[in-house]
């Protein structure tokens, strides 16, 4: 199933958990792509799944991947701009 990050973001998390599981079972690279493109940390990953062995990996993974979410909309939330703040000269 090729989706892109917009509906990822869109899912809920039973949703999100199950995609997760088909990815882990079938399509493995497809997982570690989308972790990248999010930026969830490989080391945080590492660590909850060590110190989680008895939890689904797929529900670990579904928390991080939704913390990152959440932490780059604040971040584009904090950081951004009125266009209309924007000196006329400096304006493209």
């Amino acid at each position: 199933m090729e989706l892109s990050l917009e509906t990822i973001e869109k899912l809920d998390r039973a949703a999100l958990i199950q995609l997760i599981n088909e990815w882990i079972t079938q399509d493995f690279k497809k997982l570690l792509l989308v972790l990248y493109r999010l930026d969830v940390s490989e080391k945080k990953l590492t660590q909850l799944l060590a110190e989680n062995k008895g939890i689904d990996a797929a529900n670990i993974i579904a928390t991080l991947i939704i913390e990152r979410i959440a932490a780059a909309k604040a971040s584009r939330e904090k950081y951004k701009m009125d266009p209309s703040s924007i000196p006329e000269d400096e304006k493209w």
